[in-house]
């Protein structure tokens, strides 16, 4: 459980609700998470102080064990769009969410249309803050309704992995750069609907 605590103290869950109202700020971080994250961090900090042995304190104030140096997070290499990012929405996203009638209004196809967002009237991504997009939550969540790509086209769309949500997510935070103009072309825009 201390290997997903941030560096904050906090834990980040992400929700998996329909967003039915709008969101209200607590000052607990990660955004629209914030509700359900500041649950989880409490009940995790109880789990912990549960798991310590019971007895007297020491007196002395315990420090954390620093984490090892690793290679920088996604989030701090700068994102390629075109390298990175164009061909995870080619490749899972567009044949649905493009064309003439995209699924639930969302079109992937531009950053305006992205920022737009679909029939739920909430911006599918807010540049500079994953935590706040709509898109996140839809491509990362194990157990998300509904989850994307849904399972029964998974064959031919594949969900994104763990790793390209990550970079997603750091394209995202990074300001979500697209090219000037760049409308995207699904390879196969013939999905049965």
């Amino acid at each position: 459980m201390l290997s997903t605590q941030e560096a904050s103290g906090a834990w980040h869950v992400a929700r998996r609700a329909f967003p039915f109202q709008p969101t209200m700020d607590s000052g607990f971080p990660h955004g629209r998470d914030s509700w359900i994250s500041a649950s989880a961090t409490s009940w995790a900090v109880m789990a912990i102080a549960h798991a310590l042995p019971a007895g007297q304190a020491s007196g002395k104030l315990a420090q954390a064990a620093q984490p090892r140096a690793t290679k920088a997070s996604p989030a701090l290499q700068k994102v390629n769009f075109e390298k990175q990012i164009k061909p995870l929405l080619e490749r899972s996203c567009l044949a649905c969410h493009s064309g003439e009638r995209p699924r639930g209004l969302l079109r992937v196809d531009s950053r305006d249309a992205l920022v737009k967002g679909g029939e739920s009237g909430m911006a599918a991504i807010t540049p500079g803050h994953s935590e706040q997009s709509l898109l996140v939550d839809y491509i990362s969540s194990l157990d998300a309704e509904p989850e994307m790509p849904p399972t029964a086209v998974r064959a031919r769309f594949p969900k994104l992995s763990q790793d390209e949500v990550a970079r997603l997510r750091a394209w995202i935070d990074q300001g979500a750069d697209w090219p000037n103009g760049l409308t995207l072309k699904s390879p196969d825009s013939r999905v049965k609907r």
